[in-house]
């Protein structure tokens, strides 16, 4: 166990003194992350609007039945964990347009670490938001699949641009 704590601070320390040599703050690598929260609070305005929408509830769109419900395709005869009894279709779209993103920031000549990279973080979120999302109403999940596919063709216009 010491040497366990020893190494973590040696990792700390080296961290400490190469962000002062560089004149980098400590918190340089914390900035994406406010990036990442600024839009929160208006996310959970949409969706507390939409999650409560009465004018939604019943109304139907494509496969789905009820717009105020998830999207339910098959009854399981069991409980999986964190998902349910049903299996829902649109969590699962949601994953894998989650999964195009990163392909669109990239061009075929960049760095392949890099590209392997954001395409573990992508797959990471993904995961992490249909555990979330899954049991949403499906007005919701539309509402995220089509603001992200819009902002994947729009990224892939302005690239070949």
């Amino acid at each position: 166990m010491k040497a366990f704590i020893k190494s973590l601070h040696q990792l700390c320390t080296n961290f400490f003194l190469k962000s002062q040599d560089a004149r980098i703050s400590l918190f340089y690598e914390l900035k994406p992350l406010i990036y990442l929260m600024l839009p929160i609070p208006f996310l959970i305005a949409i969706f507390n609007v939409l999650g409560e929408s009465y004018q939604l509830f019943g109304q139907s769109f494509w496969w789905i039945q009820n717009l105020g419900y998830p999207d339910s395709i098959y009854k399981l005869q069991f409980t999986i964990l964190f998902l349910g009894e049903s299996i829902h279709l649109l969590p699962i779209l949601m994953l894998l347009v989650n999964f195009l993103m990163p392909s669109a920031q990239y061009s075929p000549s960049s760095d392949l670490l890099l590209q392997n990279k954001q395409s573990l973080k992508s797959f990471l979120i993904g995961v992490l938001f249909l555990m979330l999302f899954y049991p949403f109403p499906g007005s919701l999940i539309l509402l995220w699949i089509f603001v992200n596919l819009f902002g994947y063709f729009l990224k892939r216009i302005i690239k070949n641009a």
